[in-house]
């Protein structure tokens, strides 16, 4: 592993700590973490954004284990993944795709969420 993955790795695991530290707190701050995201430069917005719907696609997957605390979580993430999927197979559909083709195009963004969540750079 090169010097800088190495660094980037302990950032990003830095920055998780830090944000279960704000989350486990007895306020949670949401809103002035939503407050303060909004003010980054769009183009940050939009790479941070596709992290999120990562973060969702992968707490949908078999691999986000489970038990009483966290089930709800991975609950919704599948209802908001599937409701994604049907959404995306509408759009397909609105552009001229058949429906058996949008329903391809759903299936295989099923099949691996995260490499169609990842929204390109504006």
């Amino acid at each position: 592993m090169q010097n800088w993955e190495i660094e980037q790795n302990e950032k990003i695991e830095k920055l998780m700590r830090d944000f279960s530290d704000i989350a486990n707190g007895t306020r949670n701050k949401s809103s002035v973490f939503c407050k303060e995201f909004s003010r980054q430069h769009r183009t940050l917005q939009q790479s941070m954004f596709g992290t999120i719907l990562q973060l969702v696609a992968f707490v949908a997957t078999d691999d986000y284990r489970t038990d009483g605390r966290n089930r709800q979580s991975k609950k919704v993430a599948k209802m908001l993944i599937t409701g994604y999927a049907e959404e995306l197979k509408k759009s397909y559909m609105d552009d001229g795709a058949s429906e058996s083709m949008a329903e391809s195009y759903k299936q295989t963004f099923l099949s691996n969420p995260k490499d169609f969540l990842n929204l390109p750079l504006i």
